[in-house]
């Protein structure tokens, strides 16, 4: 399940031009998360083409297969995560447990891709906790950016993000010294077959971790991974 608001650094890409094809190059030989380009290619993605780093073990979608901002839209329009929904409810209340669990009184939340109805915002605000959503596709929450938080959170976001390295340090500065990311997303495995996997289906999917491409997530935004069931959901601090 995933929230509908997740286009965080969108970049346009849809113009041709040498500029478009030096970028093309740019993205498929080298890994958009540690920078290595020792990456080979996947056809084993959807009918789209997949790029693996043997750095980190991130499995990439090359730019050209991304959807445009209004088609993904539409596509998130197709989902009713909202607080009308009793099973989306449930998901991220049981979500929500485990961000209360993180050592610190009463902390203060980002909610980074809050989707359009900031579902995740309002629960915690339930809790008493002082909770801000931000999410550049719908223009919420741009001045949400402007101080830091203890804890700042992405639920079923990191997949979709276009400029990785970028909205990583973005969060990073967002976060307090000493504070928490807490991130939700399905990672895969050596055994995990890409052709009939349902989370590489989703089109809006651009990016599928490894539990060992956590820990280089962990270590760019300079903390280490803390807890979490280590399979989707990592607390790192």
């Amino acid at each position: 399940m995933e929230t509908d608001g997740q286009i965080l650094g969108y970049v346009k890409h849809e113009t041709g031009g040498a500029n478009n094809r030096k970028a093309e190059l740019t993205d498929q030989f080298a890994c958009r998360l540690c920078g290595s380009t020792s990456c080979r290619r996947r056809l084993d993605g959807w009918n789209r083409e997949l790029i693996e780093c043997s750095e980190c073990s991130l499995i990439f979608v090359p730019r050209r297969y991304h959807l445009g901002a209004d088609k993904e839209r539409r596509r998130y329009a197709l989902h009713n995560n909202s607080m009308h929904d009793a099973g989306y409810l449930k998901y991220l209340r049981g979500f929500r447990r485990e961000l209360l669990a993180v050592p610190i009184s009463k902390p203060s939340v980002l909610d980074f891709g809050s989707g359009r109805e900031c579902v995740l915002t309002r629960l915690l605000r339930d809790e008493g906790l002082w909770a801000h959503a931000y999410d550049p596709l719908y223009d919420i929450g741009k001045d949400a950016l402007q101080r830091r938080y203890d804890l700042v959170v992405m639920c079923e976001v990191i997949e979709h993000l276009r400029n990785l390295r970028d909205e990583l340090a973005l969060v990073r500065r967002c976060c307090v010294d000493g504070g928490y990311v807490v991130i939700r997303t399905e990672t895969y495995t050596d055994v995990t077959d890409f052709g009939s996997w349902w989370y590489a289906a989703d089109p809006t999917h651009i990016n599928f971790f490894h539990p060992k491409t956590m820990s280089v997530v962990a270590q760019f935004l300079q903390m280490k991974i803390r807890g979490g069931n280590r399979r989707n959901i990592f607390v790192l601090g």
